[in-house]
C-alpha cells in the first residue's frame, strides 16, 4: 500500500473515531448531544418573551439601540469634527450616549441595522446570541475542568432568572457576560498550557469585553488574583507577554480619557469608595439578590458545592478558582455607589459550576455508600442535572418582564403627518419614543425635542443672566413659539401621580385654544392607563436653528447651543 493511501486511511479512521465520540449517547459525554440540549434551552428562552422588542428598560435599552444607529452613521460619514457631529446628532435625537458606553456591541448592532434596517428585535436577537455563547462556554468549562458528563449543565445558564430578564432587553450586560466567561476560559487555558494561541485569544476577548461594558474590567482583577493564587506571575516577565498587554492598555486609554472628560459624575458612581466599606447595606445587597438572579435551587446548591469542593481534594483546586472569581467580583461591586444585580450577571457561570460539583459529589457519595464501585455515577448525575434543568425551566417561565408597546404607531403617524418637523415630547418612556422616530428617519428630516431638557436650558440661561425663572402656561407657550421650533407635541398621559412643575405647566398650556388634539394613541405599559396625546400648535412657530441643551453628566452648569444634524452633515 502506498504512503498516500496509508495517510488517507489514517485520516478516515480519525474522522470515524471523532464522529463516534461526538455521537455516542450512552456514555452521556457526547459534546454534540450536550450542545443540542443547550440549543433547545436557548430556543425555549427565545420563546418566553418572543413579542417583547427589548426596549422595556426605559433609559438604557433605547439608548443602546440608538447608539448603534449613531455609530453606523458616524463610521459612514467619517466626520472631520467628531465632537461636533456627536453633539449635533444629540441635538436632533437626545437619546444617544456614545461616550459613557464603549462601542464594540454597537458596531455589531449597527452592522445588522445597516444590512436589515433599524429594528429593536435585531438588537435583542444579538443579545440572545451572546446568551447562547455564554452557555456554550460554561458547558466547555464544565467539560474541561469538572466532568465530561456534566456538560449538559450549560443549559442552566440560559434558564436562570437573571439571564431570562436581561437577554430579553437591549442591554450590554449579557454580551459582557459572554465575553467575560470566554476571556476567563482562555486565560485559564493559557495559565495551564502557556500556548501563544490561548494568550492571543485571551487578549482579544479581554479587549472586546471591556470595549463592550466598562464594568467588565473586573476581569483584570480576577486575572491578577489568579496569577497570585496559581503562582503564575513569572509569565509577565516574558517580553512577548508584557508588550502585548501594554499595547492593549494603550488602546483602551482613549476611551477612559473620554469618559473622564465627558462623564465625570457617572465615573464617580462606579469608582470604589473607602467610605462604603462600613455600610452593611452595600455588603448585604448582592447576597440578597442572588436567589432572584440565579434561582433559589442554583444558589443553594452552589453554596453546598463550595463547601464540598473545599473539603475534597479532587474539587479543591477548581473550587478555589471559582471562589476567587466570585469573591473578587463581589468585593469590587460592593464598594461602588451604584448597586445593581445585573452587574454580577457573569457570576452565573461559577455558581452553576459549583452546583454541579455538589451534584457530582453527592452522586459519588451515594455510589460509595449504597451502590458499590462498579456502579457509574454518570447516569445518576445526568438524572440530577435534568431534574435541576426542569425546575429552572419552570422558574424561567415565571419570570415577568415589562412590555411597552404603542410608540411605533406614534412614530409611523408622525412619519407621514410631520415628515420634516421636530416633535416635542414630554412624559415617561421618552427614550422609546425617540428611538422609534430615529429608526424611521434616515435623512435627518425629523427630530425630537425633550420638554425637560428644553425648559432646563431656558432656566439655566435666565438664572445665569440674573433673570427670574417664573414658569407659567403663558411662558411655556412663549418658549414653544420662539425656542422649541416644534409645531407638533406628543405628551404621555398615565396614572403616575408624580409630575414635575414644568410638566404641569406644559399640560395646562395644552388646554388653550392655540393647540389642537389630533389623535390619541394607547400605550401598553405596566401602568393601568397610558396613552400618548398628539397635539398640533396652530400659531406660527419660529425656527431658531439651534437648541440649548444642558449636560448634567458633565456638571450642573454645562450647556451647549447646538445645531441639529442634517443630511448634508453625513
Amino acid at each position: 500500500m502506498s504512503l498516500s493511501r496509508l495517510k488517507r486511511s489514517f485520516k478516515l479512521e480519525c474522522l470515524k473515531t471523532a464522529a463516534t465520540d461526538w455521537l455516542h449517547f450512552d456514555r452521556s459525554t457526547s459534546p454534540l448531544w450536550q450542545i443540542l440540549v443547550i440549543c433547545l434551552a436557548w430556543l425555549y428562552l427565545c420563546s418566553l418573551h418572543w413579542h417583547n422588542d427589548g426596549l422595556w428598560f426605559q433609559g438604557d435599552s433605547p439608548r443602546h439601540a440608538s447608539n448603534a444607529i449613531f455609530w453606523k452613521d458616524f463610521l459612514l460619514s467619517v466626520p472631520v469634527n467628531p465632537k461636533e457631529f456627536a453633539l449635533s446628532f444629540y441635538a436632533r435625537y437626545p437619546v444617544i450616549d456614545p461616550i459613557f458606553y464603549p462601542p464594540f456591541f454597537y458596531l455589531l448592532e449597527g452592522t445588522l441595522f445597516g444590512l436589515f434596517g433599524a429594528s429593536p428585535f435585531l438588537a435583542k436577537g444579538l443579545v440572545l446570541c451572546f446568551a447562547l455563547v455564554a452557555a456554550l462556554y460554561t458547558s466547555a468549562w464544565i467539560r474541561r475542568w469538572i466532568a465530561l458528563e456534566a456538560g449538559w449543565a450549560g443549559a442552566l445558564v440560559l434558564l436562570s432568572p437573571g439571564i431570562v430578564t436581561w437577554s430579553h432587553a437591549v442591554m450590554l450586560n449579557v454580551p459582557a457576560y459572554a465575553l467575560t466567561v470566554a476571556y476567563l476560559y482562555h486565560t485559564r487555558e493559557w495559565f495551564e498550557s502557556q500556548l501563544p494561541r490561548q494568550f492571543h485569544l485571551m487578549l482579544l476577548l479581554g479587549l472586546l469585553a471591556i470595549l463592550t461594558y466598562y464594568q467588565a474590567g473586573v476581569i483584570v482583577f480576577i486575572t491578577c488574583v489568579w496569577l497570585i493564587a496559581l503562582r503564575r506571575w513569572h509569565l509577565l516577565k516574558n517580553r512577548r507577554v508584557f508588550l502585548p498587554i501594554a499595547v492593549i492598555a494603550i488602546l483602551l486609554l482613549p476611551s477612559f480619557v473620554l469618559v473622564f472628560k465627558w462623564a465625570p459624575i457617572i465615573l464617580g458612581w462606579l469608582t470604589p469608595k473607602a467610605t462604603l466599606f462600613w455600610s452593611m447595606r452595600q455588603w448585604a445587597f448582592y447576597p440578597n439578590e442572588l436567589p432572584r438572579l440565579l434561582g433559589l435551587p442554583i444558589a443553594i446548591l452552589a453554596i453546598a458545592g463550595a463547601c464540598c469542593g473545599l473539603r475534597k481534594p479532587r474539587w479543591r483546586h477548581e473550587t478555589v478558582l471559582l471562589t476567587i472569581w466570585i469573591a473578587t467580583t463581589y468585593f469590587l461591586f460592593s464598594t461602588i455607589k451604584v448597586l445593581d444585580a445585573r452587574y454580577i450577571l457573569a457570576l452565573t457561570t461559577p455558581f452553576v459550576c459549583l452546583s454541579i460539583i455538589f451534584v457530582l459529589s453527592t452522586m459519588e457519595w451515594l455510589k460509595e455508600r449504597f451502590c458499590g464501585r462498579k456502579t457509574s455515577v454518570q447516569a445518576g448525575a445526568a438524572v440530577a442535572i435534568c431534574s435541576i434543568v426542569v425546575v429552572q425551566a419552570w422558574l424561567a417561565s415565571e419570570v415577568k418582564i415589562h412590555n411597552v408597546k404603542g410608540f411605533e404607531e406614534v412614530a409611523v403617524f408622525l412619519e407621514h403627518a410631520a415628515s420634516d418637523e421636530l416633535v416635542l415630547y414630554d412624559g415617561r418612556y421618552d427614550g422609546i419614543f425617540t428611538f422609534n422616530v430615529l429608526a424611521r428617519d434616515r435623512d435627518f428630516q425629523r427630530g425630537v425635542v425633550l420638554a425637560d431638557k428644553l425648559l432646563d436650558g431656558v432656566r439655566f440661561e435666565r438664572v445665569n443672566n440674573g433673570q427670574p425663572y417664573d414658569l407659567s402656561p403663558q411662558s411655556v407657550l412663549e418658549v414653544l413659539k420662539t425656542r422649541a421650533g416644534c409645531e407638533w407635541l406628543a405628551v404621555m398621559v398615565d396614572d403616575q401621580s408624580e409630575m414635575s412643575f414644568e410638566s404641569r405647566c406644559l399640560r395646562d398650556a395644552l388646554g388653550g385654544p392655540q393647540f389642537k388634539l389630533v389623535k390619541s394613541f394607547p400605550i401598553i405599559s405596566p401602568r393601568r392607563t397610558a396613552r400618548v396625546d398628539l397635539y398640533h400648535l396652530l400659531i406660527p412657530v419660529e425656527k431658531p436653528g439651534y437648541i440649548d441643551i444642558p449636560f448634567k453628566k458633565i456638571g450642573n452648569k454645562a450647556i451647549y447651543r447646538i445645531r441639529p444634524i442634517s443630511k448634508k452633515d453625513r
